[in-house]
């Protein structure tokens, strides 16, 4: 099993939503969306190949896996869920909520992640409007 870390984690969710415009993940776009060096996006996606949740090729561009993607839907899913419970129910605006879900979104258990899920009857989009992946152990979609 692999230890997902909070900078994993930003590159995880950063390569995820380029893929998921249809777009490609290249080296000096993520250095600028992550606000860091290009050098530093060359070692990390080399440490998630080894992990097996990318597939990097020097000067070209990055890709999730399999197992990228699942960590990616997974973290997401947290992240969402947390947004909702942010906005609905302690009545925080979308900014602050996303801010307040990215601190929390890898410390929280299953449990706790699907409880929130299910006090808010399986929610499919978050404040964002974005689609909330959904877990079969939870709400089976």
């Amino acid at each position: 099993m692999y230890q997902i870390t909070s900078a994993m984690k930003e590159y995880i969710k950063t390569i995820f939503s380029i893929e998921e415009n249809g777009e490609r993940a290249k080296t000096t776009e993520l250095a600028k969306k992550l606000h860091v060096k290009p050098a530093s996006v060359t070692e990390m996606t080399r440490k998630m190949g080894e992990m097996g949740l990318s597939y990097y090729k020097p000067y070209h561009q990055m890709k999730l896996t399999e197992r990228g993607c699942d960590a990616a839907t997974k973290i997401l899913r947290r992240h969402r869920l947390l947004e909702k419970l942010f906005v609905d129910l302690l009545g925080l605006d979308a900014a602050s909520a996303c801010d307040e879900a990215s601190k929390l979104e890898l410390l929280l258990s299953d449990h706790t992640i699907n409880r929130i899920c299910a006090v808010f009857n399986h929610p499919t989009t978050c404040p964002c409007d974005k689609p909330i992946f959904s877990d079969e152990r939870c709400c089976g979609r």
